[in-house]
């Protein structure tokens, strides 16, 4: 019996992860009087997911410093004003949204839950594991090299002081 190669492994993945998306936006087209905003909710997670693997890999120093500042950002609007002020809003609005059509909103955060992590997971693998042995090698070596370059011009920047 034959190994699977990565890329074979790499495009399995995206075929289940890609029917997944699928059965979700037809259930989403299918499902409530509302399909537009489900289908939008799906979209919404795949979205959300996507943005989130990427932060979650970064390829290199700068990229990570970059994601790190741009997070900082984020969290500190969220962690403050969003909360402060939207808090007691949105609590309000989801417990009568429960009340009143408690399975559709079981729905809708199954559809918004499926979508954000098979977006996760679709950038998280590809940015981890989408290309082969030998390309990653070259990448650290030259990531490598790239540091060596920078720790030599601190020194010598460090000895004409």
């Amino acid at each position: 019996m034959s190994r699977l190669t990565e890329i074979q492994k790499l495009w399995t993945g995206y075929a289940l992860g890609g029917a997944i998306l699928v059965t979700c936006l037809v259930i989403s087209g299918l499902s409530g009087t509302t399909p537009s905003f489900h289908v939008l909710l799906c979209l919404l997670g795949g979205a959300a997911g996507w943005t989130v693997g990427i932060v979650a890999t970064p390829f290199d120093e700068e990229e990570k410093t970059k994601f790190s500042e741009i997070l900082k950002g984020f969290l500190a609007l969220g962690s403050g004003y969003a909360i402060a002020k939207l808090e007691g809003p949105i609590v309000e609005a989801a417990t009568a949204a429960i009340k009143v059509d408690g399975s559709g909103i079981a729905v809708r955060i199954a559809l918004f839950t499926t979508c954000f992590l098979v977006g996760l997971l679709f950038t998280l693998v590809t940015r981890l594991y989408g290309s082969t042995e030998e390309e990653r090698k070259k990448k650290r070596i030259a990531n490598l090299l790239e540091q060596a370059k920078e720790i030599a011009r601190k020194l010598d920047d460090a000895r004409q002081v």
